[in-house]
């Protein structure tokens, strides 16, 4: 078993390093440091700058059986396999490590693919499902729900500003509507 600890702090770290001792662990502070890219587990703490970004790089470019998140951080809860509230305990590690464990042998079986996996592939079947049907406004007068993301949002806000501000109140009636949108960094580009 071998694990990469992404953080800052060095307390957290110490702590980790205490709790697997007997383990492989590969520590660093950014993405930079690291030389691998298959780990049984990643620990992320949330002191780490640009944290939903480095998630993305993780998801995208490494394997893992669990992504840990060390901190409470709402955004990317959905995003990791665990997360731990800060302070936590030793114990609790050591329940990750032993689910860790559990999970290699099984993954060692089959690959399965992660959440982020399962969620993009959904995403495109429905913006295929989307792009099947006549339009936005002819699934939303169903009532159907949709979650888009990138092209598929784009197209859809783009076929919704055609509408007049009484058609839309009426067609959006009832429904809860959110919408957030993300600009990259001029760091990032």
């Amino acid at each position: 078993m071998n694990i990469l600890v992404l953080s800052y702090s060095t307390v957290v770290k110490e702590l980790l390093k205490m709790v697997f001792k007997d383990i492989t662990t590969c520590e660093a502070s950014s993405l930079d440091e690291v030389d691998g890219d298959s780990y049984s587990a990643i620990f992320i703490d949330d002191s780490l700058s640009d944290l939903d970004e480095v998630v993305d790089e993780i998801i995208n470019n490494f394997s893992y059986t669990k992504l840990v998140l060390i901190g409470s951080d709402s955004n990317l809860e959905d995003r990791v396999d665990i997360s731990i509230q800060k302070p936590f305990l030793p114990n609790e590690l050591k329940d990750i490590l032993t689910d860790i464990e559990e999970s290699s042998k099984n993954s060692k079986e089959t690959n399965i693919l992660n959440k982020i996996e399962i969620d993009r592939i959904k995403e495109l079947m429905s913006l295929d499902e989307v792009r099947n049907s006549s339009s936005f406004v002819d699934l939303l007068e169903r009532k159907e729900s949709l979650n888009l993301k990138s092209k598929g949002a784009k197209e859809m806000l783009f076929e919704l500003s055609t509408l007049d501000q009484k058609e839309l109140k009426n067609l959006l009636k009832g429904a809860k509507v959110s919408i957030k949108i993300k600009f990259k960094s001029s760091d990032n580009e």
